[in-house]
C-alpha cells in the first residue's frame, strides 16, 4: 500500500480481533498530510505528561481518505523516536462492517490478551475486564513504561470508550469514518479531507515509480496523471486503485485511463481492480459499507442530496429539496457528516458538500430509486426555492441606497453574499431546468441572475445561463419565453462586449416581439439593438434603431423606455459628430427622467450630455453637468456610476486646463473601477488619467498608464478600446519627443481602427501619423496621411476635423517649398472655420494665412538652394 485506506473484499472473516504487538507496515511516503502528521505527533509526544494532557486522538474522514495510513505512519514514527517503551498495540475493529463489527468487550479482551493476560485469568464480566485494563496500564506507568494503542476503524465511541488510558503517560490513537463525539470520550478530533491536486498527482507518480523504477509515464504524462487524479476526486483510495490499474498494464497510456474515468456514469465501475485470490479493491464497496450503517431517513436524505446540480448545498436549500424544516434539515445533514459522507465547509457556514465520488455514488442510488424517492418532486421544490430566493435578492440589490424602500447596507451585503455563495448552483440549476423541460423556470432564473452576474463581471456564467434559457424556450416551442430569453441573452452579450452576437440576439427578440405584437418587448429590443450596433461602431444604424424605438415608446407612452432611448440616442449622435442633436436628445432624456423621479437615469444622461458639451467646447457647463452626475451617483450609492461621471468630467477639466483637478478625478475613478473589478472601465479611466497627466507635462507617467491600458484591453480582446489607447499612446510619445516609438504605436493603432471599420477613428489615427511624419521630416508620408485623413473626414461630414487636417497639410506643403499649394490648402481651412462659425479659429486662420502669403512672396524672390 502506498498510502490511503485499503479495502480488500475477502470471502469471509473471523469476528474475533487480534490485537497485535507489531504494527502493520506504514506507507513508504505520506503525501499531503504533513500538518495532520505534526498534530498527531504533538499529541503523542511524551513531553506532554501533565494530568490534563490529551491522551486520545481520533482521526476521522470519509472512506478511503487515508486515516489508517496517517495513524500507522505516526505510530511508526513515534516508535522510531523511542516514545513508547511499553509497546504499541494495533487493534482492527472493523467498524464499517455492518454484520461483523467488533464488540467493545471483544476489543477490550483482545487488548488484555496482547498485554499478557491469559484467557484463564480474564475476569468474567466486562466491567471487571475494564478495571483490569486500567490497573495494567497504571502498573506500567509506575514503571515509566509508555503504551500506545492504535484502534483502527472504530464504529463509534462505545466500541473504544473503555480503551481510554487513565494515565497521562499512555496514548490511544483511533481512526473512524464517524466523528467520535461524546462527553465521556475526551478526544482531540482530526478531520482528514482529500489531497490537494499536486499532492494527488505526486501520490500516483510515486506509486508507478515504486512499482517499476523505469516507468516513464509519470514524467511524460504528468498532465494526464493530474486529470486522472481529478477524476478520482483526489481521494487516496481511488488514487491507489487508479495507480494499480496503471501498474497492472504498464503499456496503458495514462491519457487512456483519464478518458475512461471522464464518463461520470461509469467512473465508479472503472475504479475497481482484482488483487488475486478472489479479492478485489474497489471504491463502491467502501461507500456501501458507510451507507449501510445509516438509518432509513438518513439514507433518503443522502440520496436526495445529489439532486442539487451545484457543488454544495445550503441548509435552507436542502430543507426545500427534502420538504422538511431547516432545523430538521440541519439535524440530518449533521448526522451524514458524522457518518463521514459529507462535510460542512467551512464549519458554521451552513453549506454542505459531498466528495465528488460520494456524490456520484449517491446519484446512482437515487436514480435507481427515483420512483420511490420522489426525485422529480424534490427537484421542483429545489428549483422553485432557488427562483424565489433569486428574485428576492435581485430585487433588493436593484434598489439603490438612498431611495425609498431601499435595504440597509448590511441587508444588501447579505443578499450579495448569498448570490456569491449560490452562483454555481444557480447557473447549474438554469441548465438543469432547461434540460428537464422546465423552460419557464430556466428563463425566469436567467432573468433573475442577469443583474448580479453582469454587475460583478461573471460573464461566462451569465452567458451560460442565457444560452440555457434560449435552448429551453426553443426546445419546447414557447414563443413568449423565447422572446424574453433572446432579450436577456442580448443584454448579457452586450455587457460582455460581444456586440456582433448581441445584435443577432436582439434581432431575434425583435422578430418574435413583432410576430407576437408585443410592443413593449419591441421597444426594449430596439433599445438593446441600438446599443449593440453602437458598440460595433455602426452609429448610423444605431440611430435608426433608436429612432424606431423612440417613436414606439412615445406612441405607447412607455416613458421610462423613452428616456433611456433618448439618452442612448444622444450617445450615438455624439459618435456621429452631430453634437447639437446629441445635446438636444440628452436634455430631453434628463427632463423625462426627472419627471419620473429616476435619479439614476438622470445621472446617466448627464454623463452623456457632459461629453457632448465638451465636444462643442462648452467646457464650464460640461464640468457643472459632470459634477451634478457625480453628486447623484454618490447620493444613490452607485460607485460605478460615480466613477464614470468622474472620468467624463476629467475631460472637460483638461480642456479648461484644470489639469490637477482632472488628475485627481481620474485617480478616484480608477480606484473605484479596480475595486469593482470592472477591467474595461479601468482601462478607460487609465486613458483619461494619461490625458490629464500630459497636461501637467508628466509624460513618463502618462506613457506608463497608456501602455498598461493597451495591455489590459488586449487581454480583454477589446479592439476598439485598445485602438483608442494606442492612438493616445502615440500622442503621448509624440509630446515626449519619442517620435520613432510614436510612429510604430500609431501605425499599430491605425491597423486596428481600419480592421474595425471605424472611419472617424481611422481618420484621427492618420492625422496623428501625419504630424509625426512632419516632425521627423518624412514629408511624402506626411502628405499621404494628410490626404487620406482629410478625405475620410470629408466623407463623414466632420468639417472641423477636416479643417484641422488641412492646416497640417498646408504646413507640410510649405516645408516642401510648394508655397502656392500651401496657400490654397490654408484658404480651404479658413473657409471651413468660417462656415463652422468658429470665431477664434477663423481669426487665427486669417492671421496664419496672411503670414503664409508674406512668406511665399518673400521666398519666391529667393533662389532655391
Amino acid at each position: 500500500m502506498v498510502a490511503g485506506d485499503q479495502y480488500v473484499l475477502a470471502p469471509s472473516r473471523g469476528p474475533e480481533p487480534q490485537a497485535s504487538v507489531a504494527l502493520p507496515a506504514a506507507p513508504t511516503q505520506l503525501f499531503g498530510r504533513h500538518a495532520q502528521l505534526q498534530q498527531v505527533l504533538t499529541l503523542l509526544d511524551p513531553a506532554e505528561q501533565r494530568s490534563s494532557a490529551i491522551t486520545v486522538t481520533a482521526v476521522s474522514g470519509l472512506a478511503g481518505v487515508g486515516k489508517t495510513a496517517l495513524a500507522l505512519y505516526a505510530a511508526h514514527e513515534a516508535v522510531a523516536r523511542g516514545w513508547f517503551t511499553g509497546g504499541v498495540l494495533f487493534v482492527p475493529l472493523a467498524g464499517a462492517e455492518q454484520d461483523g463489527a467488533v464488540g467493545a468487550d471483544q476489543a477490550l479482551g483482545a487488548v488484555l490478551r496482547a498485554l499478557g493476560v491469559r484467557d484463564d485469568d480474564l475476569p468474567p464480566t466486562f466491567d471487571e475486564q475494564a478495571a483490569l485494563y486500567r490497573c495494567e496500564l497504571a502498573r506500567r506507568a509506575e514503571r515509566g513504561e509508555r503504551l500506545l494503542v492504535v484502534a483502527d476503524d472504530a464504529a463509534g465511541v462505545a466500541q473504544v470508550r473503555h480503551l481510554v488510558p487513565g494515565s497521562p503517560l499512555h496514548r490511544l490513537l483511533v481512526t473512524s469514518r464517524r466523528s467520535l463525539i461524546s462527553p465521556t470520550f475526551p478526544a482531540r478530533l482530526i478531520d482528514l479531507a482529500e489531497l490537494a491536486p499536486d499532492q494527488a498527482a505526486d501520490f500516483m507518480a510515486h506509486a508507478l515509480v515504486q512499482a517499476r523504477e523505469h516507468d516513464l509515464r509519470p514524467g511524460s504524462e504528468r498532465a494526464a496523471l493530474a486529470e486522472v487524479a481529478a477524476h478520482c476526486g483526489h481521494l487516496p483510495l481511488a488514487l491507489h486503485i487508479a495507480a494499480a490499474l496503471l501498474i497492472s498494464d504498464p503499456g496503458l497510456p495514462v491519457a487512456t485511463l483519464a478518458a475512461d474515468l471522464s464518463d461520470m456514469r461509469t467512473r465508479l465501475a472503472v475504479l475497481s481492480c482484482e488483487t488475486g485470490g478472489g479479492h478485489s479493491l474497489a471504491v463502491r464497496p467502501a461507500f456501501d459499507l458507510s451507507y449501510s450503517l445509516l438509518r432509513p431517513d438518513q439514507r433518503l436524505a443522502f440520496r436526495l442530496f445529489s439532486v442539487n446540480p451545484g457543488p454544495d448545498l445550503a441548509t435552507d436549500g436542502f430543507a426545500a429539496l427534502a420538504g422538511v424544516t431547516e432545523r430538521d434539515a440541519r439535524d440530518v445533514l449533521s448526522a451524514l457528516t458524522r457518518a463521514g459522507l459529507m462535510r460542512e465547509q467551512p464549519i458554521g457556514s451552513g453549506r454542505w458538500r459531498m466528495h465528488d465520488l460520494i456524490r456520484l455514488y449517491a446519484d446512482e442510488l437515487s436514480t435507481a430509486q427515483a420512483g420511490t424517492d420522489g426525485r422529480e418532486d424534490a427537484l421542483d421544490r429545489l428549483l422553485t426555492h432557488y427562483l424565489s430566493a433569486t428574485r428576492s435578492a435581485s430585487d433588493h440589490l436593484g434598489v439603490p441606497c438612498g431611495e425609498e424602500g431601499a435595504p440597509g447596507s448590511s441587508e444588501k451585503t447579505a443578499h450579495l453574499a448569498w448570490f456569491v455563495d449560490e452562483r454555481f448552483n444557480l447557473v447549474s440549476s438554469t441548465r438543469l431546468a432547461a434540460e428537464t423541460g422546465r423552460a419557464g423556470l430556466a428563463v425566469a432564473l436567467a432573468l433573475g441572475l442577469v443583474r448580479f452576474l453582469v454587475e460583478h463581471r461573471y460573464f461566462d456564467d451569465a452567458l451560460a445561463a442565457g444560452h440555457h434559457a434560449v435552448a429551453a424556450a426553443r426546445k419546447f416551442d414557447d414563443r413568449n419565453l423565447e422572446m424574453t430569453a433572446w432579450g436577456t441573452l442580448g443584454e448579457i452579450l452586450q455587457h460582455a462586449r460581444r456586440f456582433g452576437a448581441a445584435v443577432d440576439a436582439y434581432k431575434n427578440c425583435l422578430a418574435l416581439a413583432r410576430e407576437l405584437a408585443d410592443r413593449h418587448h419591441q421597444t426594449r429590443a430596439l433599445l438593446g439593438l441600438g446599443n449593440a450596433l453602437r458598440g460595433k461602431g455602426r452609429y448610423t444604424k444605431a440611430v435608426e434603431a433608436f429612432g424606431q424605438g423612440l417613436a414606439l415608446s412615445c406612441e405607447t407612452e412607455q416613458r421610462h423606455l423613452e428616456a433611456a432611448t433618448l439618452c442612448d440616442l444622444g450617445a450615438a449622435l455624439r459618435s456621429l459628430r452631430r453634437f447639437d442633436e446629441a445635446i438636444e436628445a440628452c436634455e430631453q432624456s434628463i427632463e423625462v427622467f426627472r419627471d419620473l423621479g429616476d435619479r439614476g437615469g438622470e445621472g446617466s444622461a448627464l454623463v452623456v450630455l457632459g461629453g457632448a458639451l465638451t465636444e462643442v467646447r462648452q467646457f464650464g457647463r460640461a464640468v457643472d453637468v459632470g459634477r451634478e452626475a457625480v453628486a447623484i451617483a454618490r447620493a444613490l450609492g452607485r460607485r460605478s456610476s460615480e466613477a464614470a461621471a468622474l472620468a467624463s468630467t476629467s475631460w472637460a477639466l483638461c480642456e479648461e486646463r484644470r489639469f490637477a483637478e482632472a488628475v485627481d478625478a481620474c485617480r478616484q475613478s480608477l480606484s473605484v473601477f479596480r475595486d469593482l473589478g470592472d477591467r474595461h472601465r479601468e482601462g478607460l479611466a487609465l486613458m483619461e488619467l494619461a490625458i490629464a497627466l500630459q497636461g501637467t507635462r508628466r509624460f513618463d507617467e502618462a506613457i506608463e498608464a497608456l501602455r498598461e491600458c493597451v495591455d489590459l484591453h488586449g487581454e480583454l480582446e477589446d479592439m476598439e478600446a485598445q485602438a483608442d489607447a494606442l492612438l493616445n499612446l502615440g500622442s503621448a510619445l509624440t509630446r515626449a519627443k519619442r517620435y520613432e516609438e510614436a510612429i510604430a504605436v500609431s501605425r499599430r493603432g491605425l491597423v486596428l481602427q481600419a480592421e474595425r471599420g471605424d472611419r472617424h477613428r481611422e481618420g484621427s489615427a492618420l492625422y496623428n501619423l501625419s504630424l509625426l511624419y512632419r516632425v521627423t521630416r518624412r514629408y511624402g508620408e506626411a502628405m499621404s496621411a494628410c490626404q487620406r485623413s482629410a478625405a475620410i473626414f470629408r466623407e463623414l461630414g466632420d468639417r472641423r476635423s477636416e479643417s484641422r487636417v488641412l492646416v497640417n497639410q498646408a504646413v507640410v506643403l510649405l516645408r516642401t517649398r510648394r508655397f502656392m499649394e500651401a496657400v490654397d490648402v490654408r484658404r480651404q481651412a479658413a473657409l471651413l472655420s468660417r462656415e463652422l462659425g468658429d470665431v477664434d479659429a477663423r481669426s487665427r486662420a486669417a492671421n496664419r494665412l496672411l503670414a503664409m502669403e508674406e512668406r511665399v512672396k518673400d521666398r519666391s524672390r529667393r533662389p532655391l538652394r
